[in-house]
């Protein structure tokens, strides 16, 4: 209990704290702004607050720090705008001030990770204080799924999305009973796939809020230019603040769910401190790296050399079925197609000529299973 205190209490009572309603309008003022319930706004150093939910945006073309940031604690609105963004800094490389790093807190975002490396005071030295809880992570804890599940779910998305849109057509509503009977197949034997969704915060929106989100405002930081972004700052801080606010929606429902899952409060210290563990570094670490790169791709380039010499000296097999029949290993390959189609001489009198737009004539199956095409590099992995 003494490492999940004080923020075990302060994430249970978050839990049930609403949002205030989102700011009308935006103050185009660097650094951070404070919107008050009354309506009225001021300027401050950062959000002086023990709860928030945080989200922000990056022109990730163009620089990997923050233009903008939102906020939302149960009482108050926050914004940051950067002031490079605002044209009042020639560089890029300006930090988020999130407050007093000695005062125990919660922080609440989604993949909270990319947040919080653009906070200024995650790069001292001394521990900060302040909990930082994702609900991408708390999510995955009570309702994720593997790597090798992702697929089949994305299938299965896939064809709900078509069979809405087949049934929503008159046109096509024999089709959409066959595709529906179909699936529901399909359904009935991935019965896991209801029970869980992908870590987008589109995703984990529409499955435990029933919330479906429009990203395509958040192509304008890929897209626009400073000027573009200025141009629409009300409308993206309005995209930024939307997010903070299905965050906290989602956050309301997946942490009574990890509590359940994990009441215990080991589980929830441990949030908070495999999360904060620092690793420093000098300037070796960059030749460590590219030692590391350098001997990875000699070791890469070394197994892939071995497994072309083993290819070729089981290619001297070809044609010798009393060779890879009894070979335990040879004998999984597939040898079938080592015939080579022939078609007769363009003129009389001339020899027989192997067909045209053959794919390796004469060599066996797994072989030419190695080559996407005759003339494309060897495929081995």
């Amino acid at each position: 209990m003494d490492s999940a205190e004080p923020y075990l209490g302060q994430a249970k009572k978050y839990a049930y704290a609403n949002a205030p309603p989102r700011p009308r309008k935006w103050v185009r003022s660097s650094g951070w702004t404070k919107y008050n319930s009354d309506g009225s706004t001021e300027a401050v150093d950062a959000p002086n607050e023990s709860m928030l939910t945080f989200d922000t945006e990056v022109m990730w073309k163009e620089s990997s720090f923050p233009v903008m940031a939102c906020a939302a604690s149960p009482s108050t609105w926050y914004a940051w705008l950067s002031p490079w963004l605002l044209g009042e800094s020639e560089s890029d490389r300006h930090l988020i001030p999130l407050g007093d790093p000695t005062r125990a807190r919660t922080v609440v975002g989604h993949n909270i990770g990319y947040d919080r490396a653009r906070i200024a005071e995650e790069y001292d030295m001394k521990q900060s204080k302040t909990n930082f809880l994702d609900t991408m992570s708390l999510h995955v804890a009570v309702n994720g799924m593997c790597s090798r599940q992702r697929p089949t779910w994305n299938k299965h998305r896939k064809d709900r999305e078509l069979r809405d849109k087949i049934a929503s057509s008159d046109e096509a509503a024999d089709l959409a009973i066959l595709l529906e009977s179909r699936s529901m197949t399909d359904e009935e034997e991935e019965l896991w796939i209801g029970r869980s969704s992908v870590n987008s915060l589109r995703d984990v929106a529409k499955f435990h809020c029933g919330i479906t989100i429009d990203k395509a405002r958040r192509e304008y930081f890929g897209e626009l230019d400073r000027v573009g972004i200025r141009e629409k700052l009300d409308e993206l801080l309005d995209y930024c603040a939307a997010d903070v606010e299905i965050t906290h929606r989602v956050y309301k429902k997946v942490f009574p769910l990890f509590h359940e899952t994990c009441p215990h409060p080991v589980s929830f210290a441990a949030l908070r401190h495999l999360s904060t563990e620092i690793l420093p570094v000098n300037k070796s670490w960059d030749v460590y790296i590219a030692n590391a790169e350098a001997t990875y791709h000699k070791l890469s380039e070394a197994v892939g050399q071995r497994l072309v010499e083993l290819t070729q000296k089981a290619l001297e097999a070809k044609g010798q079925p009393d060779v890879y029949e009894k070979d335990p290993w040879l004998r999984q390959l597939d040898w079938s197609g080592q015939e080579i189609k022939w078609v007769k001489g363009k003129r009389k009198g001339d020899p027989p000529r192997p067909a045209a737009r053959q794919k390796m004539p004469g060599q066996p199956q797994w072989y030419k299973d190695l080559f996407s095409k005759s003339d494309g590099p060897i495929n081995l992995t």
